[in-house]
């Protein structure tokens, strides 16, 4: 099973790059630190920080300020930033990042998205930023740019890009955090224990001042113009998503510590793993691995 997979990353890497060229020819120069609305691109709001505590935190303040003036305007809002000083991953886990990485916020209007089940939008956003990483990586790099469940970007079998979803009024807010320059030092042990990291500028992509902004840019476009024609077929993600899964990553549920070997991913998003400790399959609902 898992050398068919191998077999079609290749294709589906293809297939996924194309999509996302097409999703990126929309975009328009920027500036650092800019506010607004870049001509020819699928976002309502762009703005760029030098500096933020949370971007997340930056994107409620702009949406309550949107809703204060009562704006008319709706769409995709994305904040970036430079520099994140009080970031936070899953589970109020502090976000571990340093400038010249990406931090990242995209807002989408929750109502408007026509993806169902709603447990599919995680896996989604995977696949519209691992394509964003690899074609920014050396070539050849040596390893396999892949996803964890449910959208963990992985090089080999290290961490670098994670996501943090949250639900804000109708805005559902994506965080995202890419390791472009440095990869920090993850805990293995205690509540912020997780995941080797790695940085792209380890495997040969180009991480000179403006590469962040320019990444950031890149992967709130492509999210955004998914966003605007968001009626996906269920079967397609789960498609898309397995062919860029890394199978073979070893996996443990971060509650438990016990080691499950992933085996297929469910048509509503679900995972189904199998235990080692006693060999019986079951389905995780959420991100309990790392």
């Amino acid at each position: 099973m898992r050398s068919t997979a191998v077999v079609v990353f290749a294709a589906a890497v293809s297939s996924l790059r194309a999509r996302t060229a097409a999703l990126s020819s929309g975009m328009a120069e920027f500036t650092t630190a800019t506010t607004g609305r870049a001509v020819g691109s699928a976002l309502a709001s762009w703005t760029w920080l030098p500096e933020v505590n949370s971007t997340m935190e930056e994107a409620r303040r702009l949406l309550r300020e949107r809703a204060a003036v009562d704006d008319p305007s709706s769409g995709v809002l994305a904040v970036g930033a430079a520099a994140q000083l009080a970031g936070r991953g899953t589970r109020g886990r502090a976000w571990l990042g340093a400038p010249g990485n990406v931090f990242l916020t995209v807002a989408l209007p929750f109502s408007e998205l026509k993806l169902r089940p709603r447990r599919l939008l995680p896996l989604r956003v995977g696949t519209l930023i691992a394509p964003q990483i690899a074609s920014r990586l050396a070539a050849p790099h040596g390893r396999r740019v892949a996803l964890k469940w449910p959208n963990d970007v992985l090089i080999g079998e290290d961490k670098v890009s994670g996501v943090l979803i949250e639900m804000d009024g109708d805005d559902l807010l994506v965080g995202i955090g890419v390791n472009l320059r440095y990869a920090p030092d993850v805990p293995t042990s205690g509540a912020d224990r997780g995941r080797r990291a790695t940085s792209m500028s380890a495997h040969g992509a180009d991480a000179s001042d403006g590469t962040a902004e320019a990444l950031a840019h890149a992967i709130a476009h492509a999210i955004a113009t998914w966003a605007r024609g968001s009626d996906d077929a269920p079967e397609r993600v789960v498609d898309d998503w397995s062919a860029l899964a890394s199978w073979d990553a070893q996996l443990q549920l971060r509650d438990e510590g016990t080691l499950v070997a992933p085996l297929s991913l469910e048509s509503d998003g679900r995972l189904r793993v199998r235990r080692q400790d006693t060999g019986q399959e079951q389905l995780l609902v959420a991100e309990y691995l790392y």
